[in-house]
């Protein structure tokens, strides 16, 4: 598989795993949702084996007011419970695309890949 394969199979992981529409397209993100960003990587040596730090929101509808956050606030625990391991912390703040600026949640997972060639 390709990083990019990978990443695509566990965006929709997550998206399983919580109920939560999960997507790596900004164009596709419609709150709320689970947006999974464009990671930086490090190449582990051993076994050709990458780290990716993987930025993930949990987005919240347009805009930022009690009834949308409160919305967040109720799928914080489902969202902030995935991965391996744990996120420490859950940040609020606005994820600005495309589409508009977004209330949301931000974490960062650190997940392991061994790449194939394309």
């Amino acid at each position: 598989m390709s990083l990019s394969a990978d990443l695509d199979a566990w965006a929709a992981e997550i998206g399983t795993a919580t109920g939560i529409p999960a997507t790596r397209d900004p164009g596709a993100v419609f709150p709320p949702c689970v947006y999974v960003g464009s990671p930086t990587a490090t190449l582990v040596t051993v076994g050709d084996v990458i780290a990716l730090n993987i930025p993930v929101w949990l987005v919240g509808p347009s805009p930022g007011n009690k009834a949308n956050l409160d919305t967040m606030l109720d799928l914080l625990p489902t969202f902030y419970g995935y991965g391996t391991p744990d996120p420490i912390e859950a940040r609020p703040e606005t994820l600005s695309i495309d589409s508009g600026d977004f209330p949301a949640y931000a974490v960062t997972y650190q997940r392991h890949f061994a790449p194939t060639t394309p």
